[in-house]
């Protein structure tokens, strides 16, 4: 029975490849063609412009099928906890990807105010989660995304995913209940398209519970690694909710050691972040959020962050460490709640190898000349000056410590020391900016005017110091940088000429008179420094002081402690100890008392007793005074006269 017919085609040759008809009774019909008048309806190519080209006409005047919604489950129907992960399948007869909106509905009535409402779209793929009322916004997050909440429950993105297959949607929806939303809810499905909805069915019910309170370590990422750093997600959870947690703490150190460690804790009170001093006796803070850097010798604390999410905190931190921490570190995490507490649990260990390297960079002045100068050394590491523990500065011939002018700044002590002449012996300690100074044969310290001044990558150690007379001469000067498990070797940074400075012989007291057995007071000075003095001259005689022979010529020495006349002839030298009543005398004089006094500054006095000898020795003498040190002289200089008798 023929149950249909037409006629189509134009007036040149036309061609039918293919015929199709539909459930509705809808043909459709495909060839080629070469007329110019095929008839056409809203065509997407309205003429035929030469050649053969294909066509295609649905015959027949039915509508396209409709489109229809619908809700199949819920899995599990029933039960009864503080978290559920639901199985949601949804339909449609356009099939699962015609479905515009898709809906889960928790509560204990269809409304959607203060529920748990999850809402997933298609064409976002986004999940959802209403607010509390239809005023405040929803929180959205992609399958297997980040957490969103409300008042009501907790979405967990992570285990929550969508699958479309054929005419069917299927949602997996993760969810935690607030303790507030405790009791007996329905579980509503509803389903839209574009043309229509189905609204809420309800599919099971669900006895949302609240566990007791009890907190917990999960977890911290990552657990294991090396370096001089790193950013960690440390998470804590509670059985019932994370709000409950009032502390939580994090510990890299061996053996749970809270002193000399990177010991960490986070007061939820308070919104701080507290990094414990070396001894753990106190802390450091700031608020939680703060770019403000915490430090001790361990590690630092800089950007972080805290995230609350149903039973889960999850605390995000940046922590460096210095060198002085380099090893195997256990990490410990503990959680604390009010009389409830985990303990420290180990969670991992982390291997600290500081990347810093030190570098002896600098010393200003690095070259010159004189009896002192305040000298400023520079030491750095671009990992951070914390890395840096101790600064060693050198002046010598050779990189030899012994009879040197050896120093050495110690950060953990918070001192400069000067080595002793032999650097096996020891050093003496000494706190920069004390009314303090250190000595041995080569120079002197003075702590007063010597600083430390610690950067963010360097270290400048300034020291002020004067050197001994009988040291001169040409040095180097070296450098050196340490950390604990790294140093840059001794590097010479400069040079420097230790000079004696200007020797002057100033005043004899008296300066004119006669007598027999007089005591004179000679008083020389130094243009730096009066430790440079070694020893003086006197002498007594008759014209120029070429004249030796036949005179009175005395010296002391302070280096020796010993007081020398020389003979007649003015070339051999007889002596004894400053201060010694013993007999020394030529033909000319005898000396009694002699020794060396200091009435301050850069002055030094020369007390002698002389006994002239009348006869050949009367008369009217010059009195010469020369000062010597090691490396200069200021020469006889005349000052006074004395009439032997």
């Amino acid at each position: 029975m023929l149950v249909f017919s037409t006629y189509y085609g134009g007036s040149g040759s036309d061609q039918a490849n293919a015929i199709a008809v539909d459930s509705s009774g809808n043909m459709f019909v495909g060839g080629q063609t070469n007329s110019t008048d095929l008839p056409l309806q809203a065509p997407l190519q309205s003429a035929n412009s030469g050649g053969a080209i294909g066509w295609v006409a649905r015959l027949g005047v039915t509508a396209p099928p409709s489109q229809t919604p619908a809700v199949v489950s819920v899995t599990p129907s029933a039960g009864s906890d503080a978290s559920v992960v639901f199985t949601a399948t949804y339909s449609d007869t356009g099939g699962g990807s015609a479905l515009t909106a898709a809906g889960l509905l928790v509560n204990s009535s269809a409304g959607t105010n203060f529920a748990c409402w999850v809402t997933y779209s298609p064409s976002t793929n986004l999940f959802s989660l209403a607010g509390d009322t239809a005023s405040s916004g929803p929180g959205t997050t992609v399958p297997g995304g980040a957490s969103v909440q409300n008042d009501q429950c907790v979405l967990n993105g992570t285990a929550s995913s969508v699958a479309i297959s054929g005419h069917t949607l299927t949602l997996t929806v993760s969810l935690y209940f607030q303790p507030g939303f405790a009791g007996s809810q329905t579980v509503y499905l509803s389903a839209a398209d574009s043309g229509t909805a189905t609204g809420w069915v309800a599919l099971g019910s669900w006895t949302a519970t609240v566990p007791a309170p009890q907190p917990s370590v999960v977890s911290v990422s990552p657990s294991a690694g090396s370096g001089a750093g790193q950013t960690f997600v440390f998470t804590f959870g509670d059985a019932s909710s994370a709000n409950n947690l009032a502390d939580v703490a994090v510990l890299f150190s061996i053996g749970q050691r809270s002193t000399n460690a990177c010991y960490i804790v986070v007061d939820r009170v308070l919104n701080t972040v507290a990094l414990l001093w070396d001894s753990a006796l106190g802390s450091n803070s700031k608020l939680i959020g703060s770019a403000t850097t915490l430090v001790n010798s361990q590690c630092s604390v800089g950007a972080n962050s805290l995230t609350l999410t149903g039973q889960t905190l999850s605390l995000t931190m940046t922590i460096s460490f210095n060198a002085a921490f380099n090893g195997v570190q256990s990490i410990y995490m503990q959680a604390a709640e009010t009389a409830i507490n985990t303990g420290w649990v180990p969670a991992g260990s982390y291997m600290v190898v500081a990347a810093g390297i030190p570098q002896a960079t600098s010393v200003v002045p690095n070259a010159g000349s004189g009896t002192g100068q305040r000298f400023s050394f520079t030491i750095s590491d671009p990992g951070g000056s914390g890395n840096l523990v101790a600064m060693g500065m050198l002046f010598a011939s050779s990189l030899n410590f012994d009879n040197a002018c050896s120093l050495v700044w110690d950060s953990t002590r918070g001192t400069i020391s000067l080595a002793y002449n032999t650097q096996a012996n020891g050093s003496t300690p000494v706190v920069p900016g004390t009314n303090a100074t250190l000595s041995n044969l080569q120079c002197t310290l003075n702590a007063a005017n010597s600083t430390v001044v610690i950067g963010t990558t360097s270290v400048i150690v300034t020291v002020d110091l004067t050197f001994n007379a009988a040291w001169f001469g040409p040095k180097n000067i070296y450098l050196y940088a340490a950390e604990p498990a790294s140093s840059s070797g001794w590097v010479t940074v400069g040079t420097w000429a230790v000079t004696s400075g200007t020797p002057e012989a100033n005043t004899a007291s008296p300066a004119l008179g006669a007598g027999h057995f007089p005591t004179f007071v000679f008083t020389g000075s130094d243009s730096s420094n009066q430790l440079n003095i070694t020893s003086e001259a006197i002498l007594f005689t008759v014209g120029s002081p070429a004249n030796t022979a036949s005179a009175c010529y005395v010296v002391i020495s302070r280096t020796t402690g010993q007081v020398g006349l020389y003979d007649d002839t003015g070339t051999v030298l007889s002596t004894k100890g400053v201060g010694s009543s013993a007999p020394l005398q030529n033909s000319q004089c005898a000396i009694g008392y002699a020794g060396v006094g200091l009435p301050g500054g850069t002055s030094v006095q020369f007390i002698v007793q002389v006994l002239f000898i009348t006869g050949p020795f009367s008369g009217a003498k010059t009195v010469y005074f020369d000062i010597n040190e090691p490396s200069a002289t200021s020469g006889w200089v005349s000052v006074g006269t004395w009439t032997a008798q």
